[in-house]
């Protein structure tokens, strides 16, 4: 999985439900902050009229007082009774002298003066809280103000059933002064501010409604903050789904995986990651349909599903591979358990051969990526050849290196090529009665700025795979054609150089054409490039083959069969396929050979070619023993360490034109 694609499906699987919280918790903090403000703005107005009014009446009851010209308390108290009856916010009143001592009052109390406060805005108005109404009102600053909330409990706390509707929610009593016309002395009343809830009717239906809207919007915000978790779930659900098997994916598996292997850090649990692969899986789709591919998937799936734990995984990874995380305590009871799970797969359709293979990586390191896990159990299973019996496959360091190696050779081939990297090496051929050098066979060496020499079975099996050893063979033919040209243009007396081609070659038509080309551009004579098919070619689409074949020889060319003998359909390759030369594998004539089988052999193929009109080269020949009795049989050409080791060019030079 890419990086931009692995961060993309984060994103998606950590969809936040935080913002629709936070914007709940933002519009019902801001909703009430308004109605608070509003509702304290409400009431400082009313406030603000009543003590307009309270200043209003003791201008009007210090008037009265003055044109009475009251001489003692019990007019005072006359006079208050008749003011009380017009004004009836006023409940005292008081005559206090310049020196602030009482003179007269109407009641029992009187003003503590030195509590006094200025009111400009209300005709200089002086108000002296008394300390019933201080738990209410508080001066600060130079203003009256007061705690709605304050005012809202005291009048909540002591509303009971059954009181009537018109009820006081706020009662001050203050004293308030101005001066008298005549003499020099102040009048003091004592005024009540009454604020009756019908005075905030209106403004208790807006906060009603207001407290309405908040619980609907957070009805609404709570079900859509739901409605996320849903959806998320969902979401989750569908990040997982496998769209083949309708289990899970590989998503899946690294997210439950990552969180699995994590625990074991204090624990001794441990853990491998399997790449499961069920072998030919193109083939089988390709006798019985995709259809019927998609349907051992999802019974593949559900086996799989079948035979893990709690604390394990099981995933459809891609076609017909699988990804489980297991619990293991030895590598022999795992095997044993994966050897199960193999048969398990391998009979849900009991009348069609199914064969898997796997790929296991320990795990030694909880930190490693998943990814990367998953890349090592499947360079385990590359490791194991379809058609072998070994089954299962640990992963080890050393796989790891041939990957890397493996990726450096693919990295570099085609500038090795450009540059001449890929030298020609020849290894003589001998006849065996005359020893006298007759042919040769050219061989590939790689000779590495940085590598120094690699040996050929280091990159030419990377090469069969990875489809260059078609350049390489065509850089051979040409390297060799080359130096044919330029040795007979010298004059000097050439043999035969025998050059290996491919069996990936022989899926072209125009293969004899190809060569030919390669071959004339440098206007060499065809018969002296012999070109070698192993025996292996000769499994492919043998018509190809066999027109090709009969081309080249048309063409002039010799034709040869290499390592004959290593297969098992090498006599009805002779009958069919036109050949001018047959070369013995080398295990002809290694090891023991106690009875004497493999001369007879050896005889009887030499004898079989001869009348076949073939001839015939011995390779790996070492000692002076195997050279007599090729000699005897009547083998053409000996080729093997006995005359000579494969070597470079001016090496061969020497041997073979001096």
């Amino acid at each position: 999985m890419s990086i931009q694609k692995d961060k993309k499906i984060k994103r998606l699987h950590r969809k936040h439900v935080w913002p629709a919280v936070l914007s709940m918790f933002l519009f019902i903090s801001a909703f009430t902050f308004i109605i608070l403000v509003a509702l304290g703005l409400f009431m400082e107005s009313i406030l603000s009229g009543k003590l307009g009014h309270a200043a209003e009446n003791t201008q009007k009851v210090a008037q009265i007082i003055s044109e009475e010209k009251i001489s003692n308390e019990e007019e005072l108290k006359r006079i208050t009774k008749e003011i009380q009856k017009t004004l009836t916010d006023v409940e005292d009143v008081c005559i206090v002298n310049a020196n602030s001592e009482t003179i007269m009052k109407s009641g029992v109390a009187e003003p503590e003066l030195e509590r006094a406060l200025l009111f400009p805005e209300y005709n200089n108005l002086m108000l002296y809280l008394s300390g019933e109404s201080e738990d209410t009102l508080h001066i600060e600053n130079g203003e009256v103000r007061f705690e709605v909330r304050d005012v809202l409990e005291n009048f909540y706390a002591s509303k009971e059933p059954g009181d009537d509707y018109d009820r006081t929610m706020l009662q001050v009593n203050f004293w308030s002064s101005s001066p008298m016309l005549t003499d020099d002395l102040n009048i003091f009343v004592k005024n009540q501010i009454v604020i009756k809830e019908t005075e905030t009717r209106s403004f208790i239906v807006f906060v009603a409604m207001s407290i309405f809207i908040i619980v609907v919007f957070a009805i609404y915000f709570i079900i859509f903050i739901i409605g996320l978790f849903i959806d998320q779930k969902k979401l989750t659900k569908l990040l997982y789904l496998d769209t083949v098997t309708g289990g899970n994916n590989w998503t899946y598996l690294k997210a439950k995986g990552e969180k699995l292997i994590k625990k074991t850090k204090h624990s001794r649990a441990k853990y491998v990651l399997i790449h499961v692969k069920m072998n030919k899986y193109q083939s089988f789709c390709t006798c019985y349909g995709v259809k019927e591919g998609n349907e051992i998937l999802e019974l593949m799936n559900n086996v799989l599903q079948q035979n893990i734990g709690k604390k394990e995984v099981a995933v459809h990874y891609a076609r017909a591979d699988y990804a489980m995380l297991l619990r293991y305590e030895t590598n022999e009871s795992l095997e044993q358990r994966l050897e199960t799970i193999s048969e398990r797969l391998g009979s849900v359709r009991p009348e069609q051969r199914l064969e898997f293979n796997m790929g296991v990586y320990a795990i030694s390191d909880i930190y490693t990526d998943m990814d990367t896990m998953y890349n090592n159990a499947s360079i385990a299973r590359s490791s194991l050849n379809e058609d072998g019996d070994k089954r299962i496959c640990w992963y080890s360091d050393e796989m790891q290196e041939q990957q890397l190696w493996e990726r450096k050779v693919e990295d570099t081939m085609e500038e090795a090529l450009k540059q001449k990297e890929f030298q020609v090496y020849l290894q003589p051929k001998y006849s065996p009665k005359e020893e006298v050098l007759s042919g040769a066979e050219a061989l590939v060496r790689w000779i590495s700025p940085e590598e120094g020499f690699v040996p050929p079975n280091r990159f030419i099996p990377i090469f069969e795979k990875n489809g260059f050893i078609l350049k390489l063979d065509d850089y051979m033919i040409s390297e060799v054609a080359r130096q044919q040209a330029q040795w007979i243009s010298e004059g000097k007396n050439v043999v035969p150089i025998s050059v290996n081609v491919s069996r990936a070659h022989f899926t072209k038509v125009d293969l004899a054409e190809h060569i030919c080309r390669l071959v004339d551009q440098y206007n060499v004579p065809h018969e002296v490039i012999e070109l070698e098919l192993t025996e292996s070619a000769f499994f492919e689409d043998k018509e190809v083959l066999l027109g090709t074949v009969r081309k080249l020889r048309e063409y002039g060319f010799t034709v040869s069969m290499d390592d004959f003998g290593a297969g098992y359909s090498s006599l009805n390759s002779l009958k069919e396929i036109p050949l001018d030369v047959i070369k013995l594998d080398a295990e002809f004539f290694r090891g023991n050979d106690e009875a004497g089988k493999g001369k007879i052999i050896v005889n009887e193929t030499i004898d079989l070619a001869k009348k076949l009109n073939m001839r015939t080269v011995a390779e790996g020949i070492e000692t002076k023993e195997q050279v007599d009795f090729l000699a005897e049989l009547g083998c053409d050409l000996i080729q093997g360490y006995y005359f000579a080791k494969p070597m470079p060019l001016k090496e061969f030079e020497q041997k073979a034109f001096c």
